[in-house]
């Protein structure tokens, strides 16, 4: 039988939304994540970081270009013990400096996806689109 996992990284302090800088209580990815697990049946997964990535906006998008300019793979709290009855793995992650966050690749090199199907989602909000209007 086959069973799915949603795993998810999402960070719900200041982030960027429609063009601000703004204090949200749930991460874009954690509501699509969230959204996903109302839509299908899988179990569901959220990747903590050990040392929580900070508050503030540009702290937190500093320390993740360091991060990612250093090849750092941040330690998660909580880790899965294994995803071995998983057949499909659902992965949400910010795009954060054109990839996704260092605290993911700790994940997917922490696991073995053989015979896994993955299904990456991944938010944006960096660059804001204007509303397009029909004319």
């Amino acid at each position: 039988m086959s069973k799915s996992l949603i795993v998810y990284f999402s960070h719900n302090k200041e982030n960027y939304f429609l063009g601000n800088i703004v204090d949200l209580k749930k991460g874009n990815v954690q509501v699509i994540a969230e959204t996903l697990k109302e839509m299908i049946d899988a179990d569901i997964y959220e990747i903590k970081e050990v040392d929580a990535y900070p508050f503030d906006y540009h702290e937190c998008t500093k320390r993740a270009s360091e991060e990612l300019k250093n090849n750092a793979r941040p330690q998660i709290l909580d880790p899965l013990e294994s995803i071995g009855e998983y057949d499909t793995i659902y992965l949400g992650y910010p795009n954060w400096w054109s990839t996704m966050p260092t605290i993911v690749m700790t994940f997917l090199e922490s696991y073995d996806f053989t015979n896994k199907h993955i299904y990456p989602i991944c938010s944006h909000e960096g660059s804001v689109w204007e509303e397009v209007k029909v004319i």
